[in-house]
């Protein structure tokens, strides 16, 4: 008898207008479903609509285009079957543990005190927390505030327990126990929910507890990868499939950011293409070089190895690849990277020379400062003020988002020494 399929999301668009003239789409005709019985995950990097597609799941937004179903049935706002457990612990300091955990059976007013205080230690004690009921948020470690984030989610008896990125918060020993805690009970049938949906940038976490892993790319985000994880548990993380999928996922996560390197050929004429540049510092790069020269004696590295033994998620790794990437500095086929013969001399080179490479590589693949430069040399007064440059990202992405993406250029350009910048005055000068 085949599953039943308890949520449907179908040619599912989102936009958002913010500052800008033209909306910006940030999910293009997404398309899966959850069956009953499945953990599935959604992974992506920074930027791919991860979170956006949860809230469009939940009922919190609605979609441009498409709709989300839960058993049939169209979601306009939040259902009581689905609850969800956020990265922050988002619990009420004014509030003992068990209150902060009966909050949403108080919100339905169906059951009395006594019922809803029952139904909560129940629950903190399947979370191992049997004994804190009277504490409050700021007496408990991270881990613990956490597990209390899951006992208030849990206590409602979902059908799908949604999870934003439900253990980023934590240290990597105790994210790993309380996924391994979770799924013991999930696998037991202690807790409740049918099926379980996560938003997820770790990689290895996403194989060790998925049924289905749902991969996403950028600029929409659109569904590049719908992954089964045909692994019996416990699965080990040092088995050679485990070890294969991981690698694999991570040449799809690459692969889709060269896909996209190539400029539009209605954008050639616009000089601030490719303006969005990967959110990395200087420093980041630096280092990330010398790992790549330490592990590949010269030949490739491992990609995925790189980024677990640095313990970087999907949001830390992919911007620095993605970086190295446009700057030509690194080659990466699968999930082997390497130095390109430019790479290799910035590489070697003491602090001079690689600036000199890195400014001439700047001025190459990024536009805007080669732009911002060519306004500095052109100019009859020894600085311009910037506030033309900063005014268009913001109008483009948001203030937030504008400023993150003007500030890494101006790093970048500093680094290459293409130019100065005085915060203080808002001024571009020549060095």
């Amino acid at each position: 008898m085949a599953e039943k399929v308890l949520l449907e999301v179908k040619n599912v668009s989102k936009s958002f207008g913010g500052e800008t003239d033209h909306p910006t789409v940030v999910l293009d005709d997404i398309n899966f479903s959850i069956k009953s019985g499945e953990i599935v995950s959604i992974l992506g990097r920074s930027g791919s609509g991860k979170s956006t597609l949860m809230r469009l799941i939940s009922g919190l937004i609605a979609p441009d285009k498409g709709e989300v179903r839960f058993k049939g049935d169209l979601v306009t706002e939040p259902v009581n079957e689905m609850t969800m457990v956020f990265q922050s612990f988002a619990l009420f300091s004014w509030l003992t543990i068990i209150e902060n955990v009966y909050l949403g059976l108080e919100a339905a007013g169906k059951l009395s005190l006594a019922e809803m205080e029952a139904k909560a230690k129940r629950i903190l004690e399947i979370m191992g927390l049997k004994g804190y009921e009277d504490f409050y948020p700021r007496q408990l470690s991270g881990g613990m505030k956490q597990r209390v984030g899951f006992a208030r989610a849990l206590v409602m008896n979902p059908e799908i327990l949604l999870m934003d990125e439900a253990f980023s918060a934590l240290d990597v020993l105790t994210a790993q126990k309380l996924q391994s805690d979770l799924l013991d009970l999930w696998i037991e049938g202690t807790i409740s929910p049918h099926s379980i949906l996560m938003i997820s940038h770790n990689i290895e976490e996403s194989v060790l507890l998925s049924d289905r892993i749902v991969i996403l790319a950028s600029n929409p985000g659109h569904i590049v990868a719908d992954i089964k994880v045909d692994l019996p548990h416990p699965r080990d993380r040092l088995d050679s499939k485990f070890r294969k999928l991981v690698d694999d996922i991570y040449i799809i996560l690459t692969s889709s950011f060269k896909l996209g390197l190539d400029v539009k050929k209605e954008d050639v004429s616009c000089p601030y293409r490719r303006e969005k540049l990967p959110k990395a510092h200087i420093n980041r790069l630096l280092s990330f070089i010398d790992e790549i020269v330490t592990r590949s004696h010269g030949e490739v590295a491992n990609l995925s190895e790189i980024g677990e033994d640095l313990s970087l998620k999907i949001d830390d790794l992919m911007p620095v690849t993605d970086s190295l990437m446009l700057l030509k500095f690194v080659d990466v086929d699968g999930n082997n990277i390497s130095l390109t013969p430019a790479g290799k001399i910035f590489a070697a080179g003491d602090d001079a020379r690689k600036i000199r490479v890195f400014a001439e590589h700047v001025v190459q693949h990024v536009p805007i400062i080669a732009e911002i430069r060519r306004h500095l040399n052109e100019a009859r007064k020894a600085a311009i003020h910037s506030h033309k440059f900063l005014a268009h990202f913001k109008k483009k992405y948001g203030n937030t988002d504008g400023q993150e993406y003007f500030d890494n250029t101006v790093n970048w350009a500093m680094f290459g020494g293409m130019f100065i910048y005085d915060e203080d005055g808002g001024l571009f000068r020549l060095t």
